[in-house]
């Protein structure tokens, strides 16, 4: 799929049931060796400040429009009814998918606490789902040896998408380095794990409507998400104005 350029970095230009249908299809067919990214203004200003994490990027097969922000540039750049696709909201849709074709599914990431919440919750709402294993990795740094064992791990148990919830940017360069080593499409939805354990609470869904999530999300995580949303997001408002300016003046 061809992408749309948002501050130099390619995004494409997906709805929900759209990505959905895909992922399934690369599975049915074993496509594999492919990811997701789902993108907000964080991760495209990360890529375009990183040459490393912008190649990461420009490797995926989709880079979902996360972020409100980054829909609505899509809009003004030529997919004028684009939608965003949050990756927590997405893997409800997913899990239903996969529920009704028999994909099994693998969670790779958080804590061993988080994860036993999260298959408690889904066993419950998904109570056909197929979940063929969780892993919370360690946060030190892994060898090249331990890391095979853990992918001929997750092989052999034969999932067909892999969640990897490790936050951004870590996530995205564990699908760019490991993608093509599993039998599995990798999709990279960061918090997801959280939201569905219920270890943290998702934004009021009007405020995902207009785009004041990262409102919600930043007075929850103040520590954590300070610098992303009010230095990153800054950085695409400056970013994506300046493209706009340069388009329009160029017509």
């Amino acid at each position: 799929m061809k992408k749309i350029s948002v501050i130099g970095m390619g995004v494409s230009p997906v709805t929900a049931e759209s990505l959905a249908e895909l992922v399934c299809n690369w599975v049915k067919s074993a496509n594999f060796g492919r990811y997701v990214v789902f993108a907000n203004a964080h991760v495209l200003v990360t890529g375009n400040q990183a040459p490393d994490f912008s190649k990461v990027l420009e490797a995926a097969d989709i880079v979902a429009p996360d972020g409100f922000p980054v829909a609505w540039m899509l809009r003004r750049l030529g997919s004028p009814n684009q939608s965003r696709v949050p990756g927590p909201d997405f893997m409800n849709l997913l899990f239903r998918r996969a529920e009704q074709l028999g994909i099994s599914v693998f969670f790779y990431g958080s804590h061993n606490s988080t994860l036993d919440k999260l298959k408690l919750n889904l066993c419950r709402s998904f109570p056909g789902l197929n979940i063929s294993g969780v892993y919370s990795p360690p946060f030190s740094a892994i060898s090249s040896l331990e890391n095979k064992k853990i992918i001929d791990h997750i092989n052999s148990l034969g999932p067909g998408i892999i969640f990897v919830g490790l936050g951004c940017p870590k996530q995205e360069y564990w699908m760019f380095n490991n993608a093509n080593k599993l039998n599995s499409v990798l999709l990279g939805v960061g918090a997801g794990f959280d939201f569905h354990a219920g270890t943290l609470r998702r934004a009021p869904e009007w405020m995902g409507r207009i785009g004041m999530e990262w409102i919600y999300r930043l007075v929850s995580e103040p520590k954590r998400l300070f610098f992303r949303y009010l230095v990153t997001n800054t950085v695409f408002v400056f970013k994506a104005a300046g493209q706009l300016f340069r388009r329009d003046s160029s017509h």
